[in-house]
């Protein structure tokens, strides 16, 4: 039996302008911009979809039994509190790229394979929770898991914990589990979808002062 495989898809968005630079004449239309890109995203996910591997069996990727699922992207996120600044609520602006693209995807593909984020799994719903990690579940990052898993175009939510980039220290992930990655599998349980935990980071130091917590088992 053949390993599956994912593959991510990487995008370059305009939502990184501020927006005085979205009024100046360096963005004359941002609109048209928006439009710009999504197209040009869209080309590349037709390309790589519908390629053949002649190496291999001939097949399309959208007919390739080995790839598991599409990934949007890796790691998306918008500037810090983009949305807010902008007037719109957090993780709107992603929520709604997510629904075009995967819609997208799936049309090229066929519905032959799972389509998903690729996020870390940062929320935009929780407010004044969570101190120094506050940002992990308030929107600072333009990112709504919750929201993104609701749509039925995404088959399951991603994970990837950073905890020493994160300002995490070994004693404190505890607090990381229950909540940050038992929240969102039970959001995933609610949606009655899978949760891929994708990547996992920590010092070598960090993993034997946490004397056998199995949150990242090695």
């Amino acid at each position: 039996m053949r390993k599956r495989k994912f593959f991510k898809v990487f995008f370059l968005a305009s939502t990184s302008a501020s927006k005085k630079e979205r009024e100046s004449s360096l963005f004359p239309s941002s609109r048209n911009l928006n439009h710009q890109v999504k197209d040009a995203f869209q080309d590349y996910i037709y390309h790589v979809v519908t390629r053949k591997n002649p190496r291999a069996n001939g097949l399309s990727y959208s007919e390739e039994p080995a790839i598991m699922a599409w990934e949007l992207m890796n790691e998306p996120q918008l500037n810090n509190d983009y949305d807010k600044k902008m007037g719109i609520p957090p993780g709107s602006v992603t929520t709604a790229w997510v629904r075009e693209m995967a819609s997208f995807i799936r049309e090229v593909d066929g519905g032959r394979h799972l389509v998903s984020v690729g996020d870390e799994g940062w929320r935009s719903d929780v407010k004044g929770f969570g101190g120094d990690w506050a940002w992990i579940n308030d929107g600072t990052k333009g990112i709504d898991a919750a929201a993104n898993i609701k749509l039925p175009e995404v088959d399951f939510m991603t994970l990837h914990v950073y905890a020493p980039n994160w300002g995490f220290a070994a004693d404190k992930y505890h607090w990381l589990l229950q909540n940050f990655v038992a929240d969102r599998a039970a959001l995933a349980a609610v949606a009655n979808k899978p949760i891929v935990l994708e990547v996992r980071w920590e010092r070598k130091r960090e993993r034997k002062e946490r004397r056998g917590w199995t949150l990242f088992p090695p």
